[in-house]
């Protein structure tokens, strides 16, 4: 993880996260990746045996360590046990996997990635002429 003392020097926060498979108890290897150039509301989440990285809202990830918070592609939420959250894999719908990922861990990752954009504050990170031009061009 990135720790710089001045936030607009680093462009980007990434974490290495092991989650474990919550019915095999296999380790798969995880990233957190916040660009916020690219899009400050986000987080990729690159895992070993998955061609397609998560993409998952900032505040899903925040939320779903005390309750249910749902995106397109994942579905968080506090386990039982207070060391964990539990990330269940959305694709095309269907449920695929669950896992369990250390609170500590992710509480870590969330506020470096808050100390580089503020909560509220990702809307400012943005070119809005420039969306909106891509917008137009894509129409």
């Amino acid at each position: 993880m990135s720790h710089d003392t001045n936030p607009d020097a680093v462009s980007e926060r990434s974490c290495y996260i092991g989650i474990w498979d919550y019915a095999t108890g296999e380790l798969v290897d995880a990233w957190l990746l916040y660009r916020p150039a690219a899009d400050p509301f986000f987080v990729r989440i690159p895992m070993d045996g998955s061609a397609v990285p998560l993409s998952v809202p900032r505040a899903v990830l925040q939320q779903g360590m005390d309750w249910d918070a749902l995106s397109q592609d994942l579905w968080a939420y506090p386990s039982p046990d207070a060391r964990w959250v539990l990330w269940t894999v959305k694709r095309g719908g269907l449920r695929e996997r669950t896992f369990r990922v250390s609170r500590v861990l992710l509480t870590a990752a969330l506020k470096s990635m808050y100390e580089l954009v503020p909560l509220g504050k990702e809307g400012d990170r943005i070119d809005w002429d420039d969306a909106l031009k891509a917008l137009l061009k894509s129409s």
